[in-house]
């Protein structure tokens, strides 16, 4: 009976390790799939950024220079090496 007992609760162990694995799998699930959004929304707000301050360096250019581009025109950051180190968040 000892042995059976013992048996019974190693079993009962491993089904709760098994249930804290599947836990934590959907857990590492759900945060992979929250930083793919996070990196998404990122790449997004990045760009806007280029835009944004594509925007102001062609329409508000320092007071010795006179605007370069009409807003249809916006140059993305690859456009722009001169920008570069603004773009950085």
């Amino acid at each position: 009976m000892g042995e059976s007992g013992s048996k019974e609760v190693l079993i009962s162990q491993l089904r709760a390790e098994i249930l804290e694995l599947k836990q934590n799998e959907r857990e590492y699930f759900d945060l992979s799939a929250q930083l793919k959004k996070l990196e998404q929304r990122y790449a997004v707000l990045q760009e806007d950024k280029v835009q944004f301050i594509t925007f102001l360096y062609l329409f508000f250019p320092r007071q010795e220079e006179k605007p370069i581009l009409r807003p249809e025109t916006l140059l993305t950051s690859t456009q722009l090496p001169i920008l570069e180190p603004m773009l950085t968040l």
